[in-house]
């Protein structure tokens, strides 16, 4: 087992309480693994695919995390009003 820092941000810090948590997971997990593993202990966690970095880079689920990584989940963001214009001329 290697320990990683799990950093979360918005509705997902909400579901788990706490912006921050150590974590522990099987050596040569993956990001999606930290993942799956973070819903089966807190099962407030329903998005399937999250927006991951690790140490401040993005990262794809399939990287896998070395010990000490710090991994943040960021919620998938939708909505909102485009800033460029449609060829319609609507926002």
């Amino acid at each position: 087992m290697i320990t990683v820092q799990v950093q979360l941000f918005a509705a997902y810090r909400e579901a788990v309480g706490a912006r921050q948590v150590p974590f522990d997971v099987p050596q040569g997990a993956t990001v999606l693994d930290v993942w799956q593993q973070l819903q089966a202990t807190y099962p407030k966690l329903r998005t399937p695919r999250p927006v991951a970095a690790i140490n401040d880079a993005y990262a794809t689920l399939d990287t896998v995390v070395q010990p000490g990584d710090l991994i943040a989940y960021l919620p998938p963001v939708s909505g909102g009003r485009s800033l460029i214009p449609s060829p319609s001329g609507e926002g």
